[in-house]
């Protein structure tokens, strides 16, 4: 029976909520909002299933050596609607053409509730681009997938690589040839309880419902990514992760689950077909010119993620890079653990209880300085000056947002 008495052993990925034989172990919200398996012991049979699955107790080992590609979407629309090189839709349209398969990914439900869906036309890939800096929910969908494969259906799943991993275990090897995995690289999955009072606090203040969500939209192009909101009376809102509460919150590790810091998943093989991250330094990999319209890198895992590249080719720019040199680049949160901000208590204890704005003044304050920035973001892009308040921050933990 599972047991979770150290919560960063847990990353909430409902493998064990799935497999369970009697339906006894349900996934509920700590005082975080994050997810961990309850399990009703008057039901339980101890047949030891919940404990094999966990893919933090019980490991997959990844086979092969990664190589690495810098790959970019050709359809500028689908470009610059990406976080950063659109590579993620290029690789599902073709399993979609060519498997009529079904994807799995993140997206926002009718209340901005961020949870995984599926989709079966290269129309619904729209929902899954974009970051989303919230824990997605998984509830039913790992138990959703079996069936689909057991049916012979084509599937493709992306997620985090603790999801994928938890998939992975749930199959046990099963119905792989027709399972293909995409993982992104993240920094952690922040609490959906802030995202929930990020939502009241912000729709509150503009007096409208929140119809349309962007954490790293390109308003200022790649490298200046913008939380970027529509509301239902026409406003629209552009911060950077400077002032934002939910993006300073987040680029200041205030807020991800407990098991990110201790994340068992972190490393540069994955069980994955393909592994997505962000190419910020184009430039220097390459020696070619960066348009600020972004870049996405890519680990190459398996036989069936070299099928995906090479389907995939024709709609995509693919520029070989040499993987060492693009991990060290741009690759530091593959391995690499970010450790929670010693403030991060002080955020849960009063999360739900005083405005979320006075919560990140009492945590991590914005400065004047922080808001004289902002407030000439634009300028600063358009004449070349954003260069220059980069250089002010270097002394940060993150750049200018």
């Amino acid at each position: 029976m599972i047991h979770i008495a150290d919560k960063s052993k847990c990353c909430g990925c409902t493998a064990c909520e799935t497999v369970c034989p009697k339906g006894c172990i349900k996934l509920t919200p700590d005082s975080e909002g994050f997810l961990y398996p309850e399990v009703n012991e008057d039901e339980c049979i101890k047949c030891g299933k919940c404990e094999k699955v966990c893919p933090v107790l019980n490991q997959i080992c990844p086979e092969g050596t990664p190589y690495a590609k810098i790959i970019r979407n050709k359809n500028e629309d689908v470009l610059m609607d990406s976080t950063s090189g659109g590579a993620f839709t290029a690789f599902a349209s073709e399993l979609i053409k060519r498997k009529n398969a079904v994807v799995y990914g993140a997206s926002y439900d009718a209340d901005k509730k961020v949870t995984h869906t599926s989709c079966t036309t290269i129309e619904g890939l729209h929902e899954f681009r974009g970051s989303k800096f919230v824990q997605s929910d998984l509830s039913g969908v790992y138990d959703e997938i079996r069936n689909k494969l057991m049916d012979n259906e084509t599937v493709l799943f992306s997620g985090t690589p603790c999801q994928v991993a938890g998939l992975k275990k749930v199959l046990d090897g099963k119905y792989d040839e027709n399972l293909y995995c995409i993982d992104i690289v993240c920094r952690g999955v922040p609490s959906p309880k802030l995202w929930s009072e990020y939502l009241k606090y912000i729709e509150s203040k503009y007096k409208s419902k929140v119809t349309e969500v962007k954490f790293r939209n390109k308003t200022y192009g790649y490298h200046s990514s913008t939380m970027f909101l529509k509301f239902k009376n026409g406003r629209e809102y552009k911060k950077s992760g400077r002032v934002d509460p939910m993006m300073r919150l987040f680029t200041r590790e205030m807020c991800s689950r407990p098991s990110c810091s201790e994340c068992a998943f972190k490393t540069e093989a994955r069980v994955s077909d393909l592994t997505l991250f962000d190419c910020k330094k184009y430039t220097q990999l390459t020696g070619s010119f960066d348009d600020d319209k972004g870049y996405t890198a890519v680990l190459v895992q398996s036989k069936k993620g070299e099928q995906l590249l090479d389907w995939a080719s024709n709609n995509v720019s693919v520029e070989d890079v040499c993987k060492p040199e693009l991990i060290s680049a741009c690759g530091i949160m593959l391995c690499g653990k970010a450790q929670p901000n010693i403030r991060r208590s002080e955020l849960f204890e009063q999360l739900g209880k005083i405005p979320l704005d006075q919560i990140v003044q009492r945590v991590c304050p914005v400065s004047k300085k922080d808001l004289i920035i902002e407030r000439m973001k634009s300028v600063l892009y358009n004449t070349g000056l954003i260069k220059i308040a980069r250089k002010l921050k270097k002394h940060e933990n993150i750049s200018v947002k």
